[in-house]
């Protein structure tokens, strides 16, 4: 009898484990792999394996947070109170129907480690903001926030926003049709393949008081005021993004620098392409912006302006073309400002580069201006504004240090009306009183050699735009 109970005991407990072992796969909690969420749940709380949220809720233990199913609401509909979580909204949506926030993180105390990924924000109500990122206090702030693969729309304050944070990720986000998009204070901030578009009363995105922004192939585009706003900003660097058709600028910089672009388009814009200024800073100047093989097209008003009290100004092989009745290129800084301009392209603008009392000091080398001031032009603002006639190729109206080295222009201030007669005289240089010499590649003012001739072998095309931005010029 004792062997016989010990050999059921055995048999028992071998059952056991064999039962564990099988099933232990489904018992076991999903982990998280990257940004993808393994089996989180599907269409009902029941089979969501992380907390399920099924109604209101105020997040206040850290953990892995699944949307079972949408909610609908006039309060904040999740609200986070807590640090270390991960809420994945399960491809689900939150919709606001009043003056509140559909995500609202706590603001008595800064969080850390939140991820807010995979679902949809739409706010229907007056004042509805998407998501909330806020502290009340100065001594604490929210870090290592992560908002991706996120789709927020109709909010009547802001899409997204985030005030007092350290280290904020924006991942293949789309924003649009809120009143303003975007609205960031904070330090360390990445944005990228993500959208801020149609702004309704607002920018697409306002940066304020913000240090060290990455921005990297997303777009600002059809924003009511403007596509971005960077106010008293430092330290961004922003590639591959666009700037298209906003009833503002394309970009601002007030009072902002150590700005870097590459590879930026700021086009069909009711105002400027790209228009930096810091006239508080005046008589002290913001020093840095550099701009890589950017472009600036068909906009209502100047393609790149650089205004009050900025200096170490770069602007490298960009191209400004068809900003009537405004100018391509247009330094109007105070005493003392710095200007490198190289191998850059001003084309059918009113004027090709415009020094307008720069007082300043630099280099313009091996840029071309060719076909800006024909007057009467119809194929400049998109909305139909002409360049203005009689415009110069290269126009430096102050007194300045500016050395002009191995330019080329050609084609500039002429009248169509009047059977492309220069309207006035020397209109490809316009000297006026400033430098006595462009040096231009042979000859005198006026005088001119073939683009190709600067030295370059390869064709670059911006953006696939219709303008070959480098050898393949056509000068008029």
């Amino acid at each position: 009898m004792r062997q016989l109970i010990s050999f059921l005991t055995k048999l028992l407990l071998l059952t056991t484990v064999l039962f564990f072992t099988a099933m232990w796969p489904h018992l076991s909690v999903n982990h998280i792999e990257g940004d993808q969420t393994r089996a989180c749940c599907k269409t009902s709380a029941k089979a969501c394996a992380p907390i399920p949220i099924t109604t209101i809720t105020t997040i206040s233990i850290p953990g892995h947070y699944c949307l079972a199913h949408a909610l609908v609401g006039a309060t904040p509909l999740i609200s986070i109170a807590t640090s270390d979580v991960l809420l994945d909204l399960n491809g689900q949506f939150l919709q606001t129907t009043g003056a509140t926030e559909a995500i609202l993180f706590d603001n008595t105390t800064g969080r850390s480690n939140i991820t807010i990924t995979n679902g949809a924000i739409h706010g229907s109500g007056i004042g509805s903001i998407g998501i909330l990122i806020n502290v009340s206090l100065d001594s604490t702030t929210n870090d290592h926030i992560v908002l991706s693969n996120l789709n927020i729309d109709g909010c009547t304050n802001n899409g997204i926003s985030a005030v007092t944070f350290d280290t904020l990720v924006i991942d293949r986000c789309n924003l649009h049709g809120c009143d303003s998009n975007l609205f960031l204070i904070g330090s360390n901030t990445i944005i990228k393949d993500s959208a801020f578009n149609e702004s309704v009363s607002g920018y697409g995105a306002l940066l304020s008081r913000c240090n060290a922004v990455v921005v990297n192939n997303s777009s600002f585009n059809f924003n009511s005021f403007g596509g971005m706003h960077l106010v008293d900003s430092k330290n961004i660097i922003v590639s591959n993004a666009y700037f298209l058709n906003n009833q503002g600028d394309g970009c601002t910089g007030l009072n902002a620098f150590d700005l870097t672009f590459d590879h930026c388009s700021f086009s069909e814009n009711v105002n400027k392409g790209i228009f930096i200024d810091a006239p508080t800073l005046s008589p002290f100047l913001a020093v840095g912006y550099k701009f890589v093989e950017c472009q600036a097209m068909n906009n209502c008003d100047n393609g790149f302006t650089f205004s009050t009290a900025t200096s170490d100004i770069v602007l490298s092989r960009c191209v400004a073309s068809g900003n009537c009745p405004g100018n391509g290129f247009v330094l109007t800084t105070t005493i003392g400002s710095i200007a490198t301009v190289v191998e850059c392209v001003a084309q059918d603008n009113s004027t090709g580069f415009d020094m307008s009392a720069s007082f300043g000091n630099g280099l313009i080398k091996a840029c071309n201006a060719s076909g800006n001031g024909l007057a009467n032009l119809s194929d400049g603002c998109f909305s139909g504004g002409g360049c203005a006639a009689g415009g110069c190729g290269f126009n430096d109206r102050a007194t300045s240090l500016y050395q002009y080295v191995s330019n080329v222009a050609q084609g500039n201030g002429l009248n169509p009306a009047a059977g492309m007669v220069s309207t006035t005289t020397d209109t490809n240089y316009c000297i006026n009183g400033a430098p006595t010499e462009y040096t231009p590649i042979t000859g005198g003012p006026g005088v001119s050699a073939p683009f190709s001739q600067l030295g370059r072998s390869t064709n670059t095309n911006m953006f696939n735009a219709g303008i070959t931005a480098w050898d393949n010029v056509t000068l008029q």
